[in-house]
């Protein structure tokens, strides 16, 4: 009898667990050297990320490393992986009620160091089974819907629910560049969704609880699918691009350019509405604003933001306005990339703006260095270095205004020690003096 409550009781626990199998993709940016994977459930759940074949259809030495976990069973799990002391990433998982789960990661030389690769295409794995999410099965089917917001870049915090089945909770789409190939801040949400498998389904989006619209479509017979919704309109809605207009969006994406236009005001302090423009045909004024309504931005900083897309062009001519005055124009060279951080600055007098520098986002590391300036109105070829001679005269004014507080400071310190020597130090000394006159005159006598 003890036996047999023995055993049940094993296979109750054995059915509780799954077992876990995470790879790291590291082909590209070869950043792991001693990297293992950490699971969160009550006491951390560690194992090594090894490339040397001991997981299934592993290559040694690929570079692709894997580790292989047994956890408890839990609708989501908060996975991390560290290579030595650095932590690279930590990500919530949603797990499937089966016995077996795959994760696929993938590193990057950039920031984030770590991120989920939804396409999981591996040659040295089965991608039929596998998921970012969960295994899927024949039953099953992946959505990787995409929401494009970048027309009126209005939504905040979109959630993709199912509007065909009950018990499904609402999916959050992603704008923050951590899933694999999502660039922050484009307006291009995405939410990856394991459903299922029926000849139809219907996705409805909302934004802060607000409903925004629907959508339905048939499913493939693949066990995953892109979906790709437009949210645009007056008034707004959401609907579904077709074949068609999905392969036109992505043939033009590749020539096009997200600019994150950064305006540093906080020393001149000229700019009330200031917008930006763009010498491109077909491209719209946006205003900068500071109010925290742009990804990344802080209210009331005096740091203006603004996010345009553009046509690949090698430079390009970007004017600010405030009001009905021009402030100013640059020429900035564009990288050739996906997005390009151009930071500006203004100061009084001219030209009003002046071009800082100009990152590829996609390297960071490798900032252009600025071009030649001139303000709207102005000479042609004036060069930036007006704004460098300013900001030195500036820096020059400081370092000399420090000398003189500095020289005040020595002259006060100076006269303070003077007057405290000769009205308290000195008598006392003199007295000490006489003292020792006398006593020597003393001992002298005796």
């Amino acid at each position: 009898m003890i036996f047999l409550v023995a055993t049940i009781c094993l296979a109750q626990a054995a059915s509780d667990l799954t077992r876990l199998e995470v790879l790291v993709d590291d082909r590209d940016a070869s950043r792991l050297h001693d990297a293992q994977v950490i699971v969160q459930q009550g006491v951390p759940i560690m194992a090594p990320l090894l490339d040397d074949g001991s997981c299934q259809k592993d290559l040694p030495g690929d570079s692709i490393y894997c580790a292989r976990l047994e956890i408890q069973k839990r609708e989501t799990i908060s996975l991390g992986v560290m290579d030595g002391e650095q932590r690279l990433g930590t990500f919530n998982v949603f797990m499937p009620n089966s016995e077996l789960a795959r994760v696929f990661l993938r590193t990057r030389s950039g920031t984030p160091a770590l991120v989920l690769d939804m396409t999981a295409e591996t040659p040295a794995y089965e991608t039929s089974s596998i998921t970012t999410q969960a295994t899927t099965t024949p039953d099953h089917i992946l959505l990787q819907v995409t929401i494009d917001d970048s027309q009126l870049r209005l939504l905040r915090q979109p959630m993709v629910a199912l509007a065909d089945r009950q018990g499904v909770d609402p999916t959050k789409a992603r704008d923050d560049g951590v899933l694999w190939q999502d660039i922050a801040g484009d307006h291009l949400f995405r939410a990856d969704l394991t459903i299922e498998r029926t000849p139809t389904v219907t996705l409805s989006v909302s934004d802060e609880g607000k409903d925004l619209g629907s959508a339905t479509f048939s499913l493939p017979s693949s066990n995953r699918t892109d979906i790709h919704l437009l949210y645009a309109g007056n008034p707004p809605e959401i609907s579904l691009l077709s074949e068609e207009e999905q392969a036109s969006d992505s043939s033009a994406g590749s020539d096009v350019l997200l600019l994150h236009v950064l305006i540093d005001d906080q020393v001149a302090r000229r700019l009330d509405s200031p917008v930006v423009l763009v010498a491109q045909d077909g491209v719209d004024p946006v205003p900068a604003t500071d109010d925290g309504s742009t990804f990344g931005d802080h209210p009331d900083d005096k740091v203006y933001l603004a996010d345009i897309q553009v046509q690949r062009v090698p430079e390009l001519e970007i004017s600010i306005e405030d009001g009905a005055s021009v402030v100013g124009s640059v020429e900035v060279p564009l990288p050739f990339s996906e997005k390009a951080l151009v930071s500006l600055g203004t100061q009084k007098g001219s030209p009003g703006i002046v071009l800082l520098k100009t990152v590829d986002q996609a390297n960071p590391d490798d900032p252009r260095a600025p071009p030649t300036v001139h303000a709207s109105g102005g000479p042609e070829g004036q060069s930036a270095g007006g704004a460098s001679s300013s900001g030195c005269n500036e820096f020059s004014m400081l370092v000399w205004l420090n000398i003189a507080m500095l020289a005040a400071i020595f002259v006060y310190v100076r006269t303070m020690v003077r007057k405290i020597w000769w009205d308290e130090i000195s008598p006392v000394v003199k007295e000490l003096h006489a003292f020792t006159k006398k006593f020597e005159k003393w001992m002298d006598e005796h």
